[in-house]
């Protein structure tokens, strides 16, 4: 896929504020797929059922860093075998705000609240946080897993 490719994406919505495009955003373009079936039902779930009320209750633009990753492009960010974006059930979020650091403290302890939350962690100096739901259909329930890195 091309920038551009991608960048005509964003005229597909996932939810209100979120698009097929940002969800898609790399810079490994040439490597990054479009999602179908499950993956980009899960992608859907998680603009839905997580990011959406999350930018409602903090009231400001979630960034997204990465979202759902191809095979190729999950192994350019030496991210796991079993890595959540690869079935478009994670993203890795943050907020270009002056204030960034409370921004995130508060989306994190609203993502508490959050029965969808599989796992969620939060990259403290890198200032992001990792955000995933368990596969749609999965039988296993989420773990609500919160973790805070420091690193």
């Amino acid at each position: 896929m091309t920038k551009q490719e991608i960048a005509n994406m964003n005229m597909i919505r996932l939810s209100g504020h979120f698009t097929l495009g940002e969800m898609l955003q790399t810079r490994y373009y040439a490597s990054q797929e479009v999602p179908a079936g499950v993956h980009l039902m899960n992608l859907i779930r998680l603009c839905q059922e997580v990011l959406e009320p999350l930018r409602e209750e903090v009231g400001v633009p979630i960034h997204v860093n990465s979202g759902f990753r191809s095979s190729k492009v999950n192994e350019y960010v030496h991210g796991v075998e079993t890595s959540a974006h690869l079935k478009g059930c994670a993203a890795d979020i943050t907020f270009n705000l002056d204030d960034r650091f409370a921004t995130l403290s508060a989306a994190y302890e609203l993502l508490k609240k959050n029965p969808m939350i599989d796992q969620c962690i939060w990259y403290k100096k890198r200032s992001f946080l990792h955000v995933g739901i368990r596969p749609y259909r999965s039988p296993l329930l989420p773990r609500n897993q919160f973790i805070v890195h420091s690193s």
